[in-house]
This record gives C-alpha cells, structure tokens and sequence, in this order.
C-alpha cells in the first residue's frame, strides 16, 4: 500500500483555502477594512449610559475584535490576504529572476558571477538581513510611500537583501551537475555552455526549484512577519495620532489591510487588547506553515523511487520535447472534450474582454434613454425653463431607480431675494462721424446693475489712475468712468465701484476684468440710478482709444421668481458599517443662450454618470449623492450655498463632496483638478483624492492644477468653491474642464472626465 504524502496534502489544502479567500473575500466577510468605529455606546437596562473606544474585543458582530482604529479584524486579514500573499510571491520571483541566472553562471565558472553572490553573501550575513530590512525601509522615503510605490519597494528590498543565499544554493547545484559524466560527454561533443544549461542544468535543477519556490514563499512571508513587529509594513502613511502646537505625529499603523501591520501593535496591546496580535499571527503561522508543507511533501514525493514527477518535469523541459509539442501537431494530439473546453475558455475571456471595453466607452446612450426634453435656448434661476428642467430632472432621477433625498421629493425649493436679469441691452460709443462702435452683451460686457435705463454720457479714462485718494468727483459728472480692477484689491474694488455709483451726477462705472477673469453672468438685485458694467480687456482698448467720446446705455430688466430648485437623489451604501457615508457629486444645470449646446452636454453626461453607477450599485460601499444645483450662474443665488444653510443630509455622514460646476468647455487642455480640502485629517477624503489622483496619473490625461487658496485670510475669495469645507465640513475635491485647446492629441474631453470619476469611485477600496 503505497503511504499518504500527508505534508503535501495538508499543504496543498490550505493554500486553496488562501487562493479562496483571496479571490472571494466576500465570501468570509462583508465588512468594509477600511471602515473605522471610533465610539460604541449603548444603554443598559437600568439606564446607565456606557461608551467604549476601539480596540473592542470580539463579539458576534466581529468575530476578531477590532484594531486601535475600530476596524473589523476579520475583514482586514480577509481582505489583506490579497497584498500579503501578492508581496511574498512577488518577492521569490524576484529572488529567482536575480539569483537563477547568476547562480548558473556562476556554477559554469564565471568570476563575476561568483564574486557577485561571494560579496552580497558576506554582507548579509556580517549584518542580518532582517536588520537592513529595517534600516531601509524605515526611511521617510519608503515610509510614505502609498501602496502600489510601497508593495514594490518592499519586492525590491526584500529580493536585494536575500537574493544572494538563493544564488548559492543554486550555484552549488550546478557545480554538481557539471561533475556528473554525461555533462562531461556534451563538453567534449563541443556543446555550448549555453547548450548544456538549456538542455542538461535546468531540466535537472527544476524539481528542486520548485521546491525551493515554495519554501522561499514561506521565508519571504516569515520576513514580513518580522519586519511588521519592528513597525514596518505596507501602506504606513498618515493617520494623525496629534496635531497639538503645530507638531504633526502619526500612528504606526497602515491603512492598508495587510497582516504585518497589525503586528506593529505588539508592543502597545499585547497585554490590553492581545486579539489585535494573535489573530494576524495565526494567519501568518498557517500561511507559512502551508507553503512550507508543500515544499517538503514534494521534496518527499521526489525522493520515492517509483516518482515519475522528476521525469515529467525533466521531459516539460527539454527542448526536444517542446519543440515537437509546439511544431508537430501531429502528435499533439487534443481530444474532443479538451477542444471544447478549449474554445469555451477562450470565449469567456472575449465575452469579458468586450464587457470591459464596453465599460470603458462613456458615451450617452444610456442617458438619453432617461432623457426626451426638448433642448432649451436656456435655462436660468427663476425662469419657467428652469422649473421645467427640474422637473425633467426628476423625473429621470425616478426613472432610474435613485431614492430622493428630501421630505419633498427630489426637487428642493428655496427662497431668493428679488432677482432680475436683462432682456434688452445697449451698448454703444461715438457718433456717425467718428465711427460708431456697438459691442455685444455676454461677449464684450455684462451689466453689474439692473433696473430700466437710458443714458448718455461721455467717457473719462481713469484706468491709469488710482481712484481711491484723489476724491475729486466732480470731474466725473456726466460721465462714465473707466477704471481697471487690477490696480486694486476685489474687496477695494467693490469698496470704489460702490462709492462712485451713488455719487450724484455720474453716469456710470465700466470696470475692466482681470487678465484671465470671465465676464460675470448678469443677474441680481442692485438698482441705481447710473449702470455698473463690467468689460474685457479687449473691449476696454477699444475705448480707451475713445477717451471723451459719447457713451450710450440702454438696459431693460426683468425680475424673475425668487425661488431657486434644487434636485437632489441618492444610492444607498450598502456596507453595514459605512452604509450611511455618503459621497456627494455636484452637478449644475443653468446655463444661459450662448451655451446652449454645452448646457444639454453636460446634463447628459452628469446623467450618464449616475446611470453607470446606479447599474453597478451592489458595489457601492457608502451612499452616493447627486445633486444639481440651480442658480450656479450667479454667487448669491447659487443653489449650493442655499444646501449649506439647511443641509439634506447629516454633515458627519457627508465624506466628501466632488465639485463637477467646472465643465466650462467640452474639450479642454486638460483636466483642472484640486485636492487642496482633502487633508490628511480626513481619512476617507484623503485616501480617495489619493487614489484619484492615481487614476489620473495612469490614464495619461493632461491635467492641471485647479487654484483654491485656503488661507484664512483668502477665506471670502472664491468662497463657492470652499463653502462645504467651511459651512458644512465637507471635504471637497474639484474636477473640471476649463480651457479650450487646439491641439486634438493633447486634450481632455467630458468623456475622458467621466471614465476618470468612475474608476475612482467604483474602487473596491471603497
């Protein structure tokens, strides 16, 4: 009766219980990893109020207790099963990519080769390999290195530090195997080394070498272990223990799920809170345990004499044999259930192939099916257009399947102050004789002051001069002066427009943007009795060519409904622990006549985008929000500010919040981005700015950055873009396409932008 290779058996079994686990994770836990409790309270039944911080030992609804964090133990080792296993194998790899050439030339004779392995051999073994380990990788550099540039520096540490044992083994191997007389019998048929490696050394080494790479995983990951317990793991970067005085300290603890972190805590909860170490240690002793019972039940299984394992292995490596395997098809003979397997195989991964590319593609098909308005010239705060639009909105938000978010529905209404725009406008200087000029409203100019007007006046240029200390008003009277807002401060400019505009008998002010401001959209309440206009830079050379010439205005108003519409929907988390956590988008949906086309764009891709992310909602660990805001054409009205006064949703919930009001073009020069209030303090922000910026950095897309100055002296400037930082403590990411480019091959389009958002957002990190 031949005897049971038990070690390989039981080795065999428990790494397809880690290959199991690593593929299907769900299936063991569906706890999110990164998913923090920092508080458990709960009343007892004589009314005592209790509250407990992490680590919490463990209990039905966490079977491993939790870490310092509050994070479920069971779903960090389920989950980290994937990193750690992918370091150790990715680790041996490298050894053998390092060690197998060198150790056969270095058992052919070379001197390199043999001084290379001789010179790293006494240096690892003057100092432990443990000990470098930690010398390098405790470096700032490698520290703060987040996973993907972490997980390859410890393949490249770990593989340099130990590489050199592995290539001696192998070199002595080889010197072995060239003593024997059928190598010396090639050598003096006139093979070449090359010759004889290829078909004589490496037939003969492989059953060992497979040995070996089983056994290496085990001391790879026992190296890990190791190095965890001295504070060095993967992905140890940024939880902030305290920021008291200005001094920033960090936890030694990765964010990360993988098994070495949790033994960084050894020294700190041995005693407190010992599930925090014993259970990732367990996992680390069966891990390795197992690789280590492979590697002996196959060395056993090569030592029996009647194993025809060293055979088959020695044929799949000869050339001869390969070489009729591949040319020969003859004798290559496939059975019939082998080809439909075969074919079978083959069709999956098409049919996967083609699913993927059809993810990719973010054009919109499925959005119009959502979609059967009538495209508007525009659509404006307090118009009927716009209460149309929303009620379009909304209905298509019900149509694909979101929860509204608020008691009245989708649409949220709030109220404005009066509100008028102009319907009719003049603009024009000279006379017949002197060559009369009319410029164009929305391109030349926009008015700042609303009301019914006619007036005319002649124009003084004060834009070389500083207006703020003269004082002299009466050269002014009867006239429209022209001042240049660079020279001043926003708040010493709004300070002098201000100031001029209620002096009696001038005119009006016409104030010169900046050199790359936008033309404001001309809404609000403001009444005088002269006009506030602000114009380009182009269009003020013109008049300064026209200093003293007549200037006529005529502006007619129309004051609209004073109640703005919000539309607002949502995808329920699904993770039992972050469920309620929500990740809001920002979209807008006013737009005036001269962007007509861009407005209906960009509705059909913000509803493109939540159609993908409704269809993929099983994976979608924390709540999504989608709102669109009305009024995002002008400050005061804007439907965010309205949101941040009387917020729909719990603000300690809202984890971030993706400002996407930044398409100002279709095709731009690249992607404007900022990350700016996604600090470090915010875990789950930061981390998926982080991520998001990797997606960037890989898709190849230009981007640059979006400007937001957080000083808290700048807080006034550009306060929209920082509003639910501030008001509601939100951190916020912009993402945006500003600029138009020429250039078709260096360029960002809506498209590209939306693959982006939903490759960031459907990570499974998430």
């Amino acid at each position: 009766m031949k005897k049971v290779n038990l070690p390989l058996l039981i080795g065999v079994f428990i790494l397809m219980i880690l290959i199991l686990i690593l593929m299907f994770p769900k299936l063991f836990t569906e706890v999110n990893p990164y998913a923090t409790q920092t508080l458990k309270t709960w009343s007892q039944e004589n009314g005592e109020f209790n509250l407990e911080a992490p680590p919490f030992p463990p209990s039905r609804n966490s079977p491993f207790g939790t870490d310092e964090m509050g994070r479920d133990l069971l779903s960090f080792i389920v989950h980290g099963t994937k990193i750690t296993m992918t370091i150790g194998l990715l680790v041996v790899v490298g050894r053998f990519l390092v060690a197998l050439p060198i150790g056969i030339a270095a058992g052919f004779g070379s001197y390199l080769a043999k001084m290379t392995i001789e010179q790293f051999s006494i240096i690892f073994s003057a100092l432990p390999a443990l000990l470098i380990g930690v010398i390098i990788l405790k470096m700032n550099f490698f520290a703060n290195l987040y996973r993907e540039q972490s997980i390859l520096a410890f393949v490249v540490v770990l593989t340099f530090i130990d590489w050199a044992r592995l290539g001696n083994l192998i070199m002595e191997r080889v010197q072995e195997i060239l003593a024997r007389p059928f190598v010396k019998g090639e050598i003096a048929i006139g093979k070449s080394r090359f010759q004889i490696a290829v078909e004589s050394i490496v037939p003969h080494l492989a059953a060992e070498l497979i040995v070996l790479f089983f056994m290496e995983i085990a001391r790879a990951l026992t190296m890990m272990m190791q190095l965890g317990i001295f504070g060095v793991f993967v992905g140890n970067m940024g939880f902030v223990l305290d920021s008291e005085g200005g001094n920033v300290t960090f936890m030694n603890i990765s964010f990360e799920p993988e098994w070495a972190s949790l033994l960084g805590s050894a020294k700190d909860y041995i005693r407190s809170a010992p599930w925090i170490v014993i259970f990732p240690g367990i996992a680390f002793f069966i891990s390795i345990l197992g690789f280590n019972l492979i590697g002996e039940g196959l060395r056993r299984l090569l030592q029996e004499r009647d194993s025809k394992l060293l055979f088959h292995l020695r044929q799949f490596f000869l050339p001869k044999v390969r070489k009729e395997l591949c040319f020969k098809t003859k004798k290559f003979h496939v059975p019939g259930l082998g080809r439909s397997f075969i074919l079978l195989f083959c069709m999956i991964l098409f049919v996967s192939f083609m699913l993927d590319r059809s993810q990719e593609s973010f054009k919109h098909a499925n959005a119009a099916a959502f979609l059967s308005y009538e495209a508007k010239d525009q659509v404006l705060i307090g118009t009927a257009q716009a209460k149309e639009r929303a009620e379009e909105i909304a209905s298509a938000l019900e149509q694909i399947g979101l929860v509204p978010l608020g008691e009245e529905g989708y649409i949220s209404s709030y109220e404005t102050e009066d509100l008028y725009m102009p319907v009719q406008t003049i603009f024009r200087i000279g006379d017949l004789g002197a060559g009369k000029i009319e410029f164009q409203h929305g391109k030349d100019y926009t008015f700042g002051s609303f009301g019914n007007l006619d007036i005319k006046g002649g124009l003084y240029d004060a834009s070389g001069e500083d207006l703020l200390y003269p004082l002299d008003f009466e050269r002014f009277r009867g006239k429209f002066v022209l001042l240049d807002s660079q020279i001043y401060s926003p708040k010493a400019c709004n300070y002098l427009i201000e100031r001029l505009i209620q002096q009696e008998g001038i005119k009006g002010v016409i104030c010169i943007l900046g050199e790359e401001a936008q033309l404001p959209y001309s809404a609000g309440k403001d009444q005088y009795e002269g006009i506030i206009v602000w114009v380009t830079r182009e269009t003020a050379g013109q008049l300064q060519k026209r200093d003293g010439q007549e200037v006529h205005m005529t502006l007619a108003s129309e004051k609209f409904t004073p109640i703005g519409r919000n539309i607002l929907g949502m995808i329920p988390g699904s993770d039992k622990k972050v469920g309620k956590e929500a990740i809001i988008l920002g979209f807008e949906y006013n737009y005036d006549s001269s962007q007509q086309q861009l407005g209906n764009q960009k509705l059909l891709f913000s509803m493109e985008l939540i159609t993908r992310l409704v269809q993929q909602k099983e994976q979608s660990n924390r709540t999504i929000i989608f709102a669109f805001w009305d009024g995002t054409l002008t400050a005061d009205y804007n439907g965010l500010k309205a949101y941040c006064e009387k917020p729909l949703y719990d603000p300690q919930q809202s984890m971030l919040y993706m400002d996407l009001t930044k398409i100002d073009v279709e095709q731009a020069e690249a992607i404007t981005y900022s990350g700016r209030q996604a600090p470090v303090t915010r875990y789950f922000a930061f981390r998926f700015n982080h991520q998001l910026g990797e997606v960037l950095r890989k898709s190849s897309i230009p981007q640059k950055e979006y400007p937001v100055d957080m000083h808290i002296e700048a807080k006034r400037e550009n306060y929209l873009d920082k509003i639910m930082y501030y008001e509601v403590n939100t951190p916020t990411i912009i993402l945006g396409l500003q600029g138009e480019s020429g250039d078709r091959e260096k360029q960002a389009t809506l498209d590209q932008l939306g693959k982006v958002i939903l490759r960031a957002i459907q990570k499974k990190l998430y």
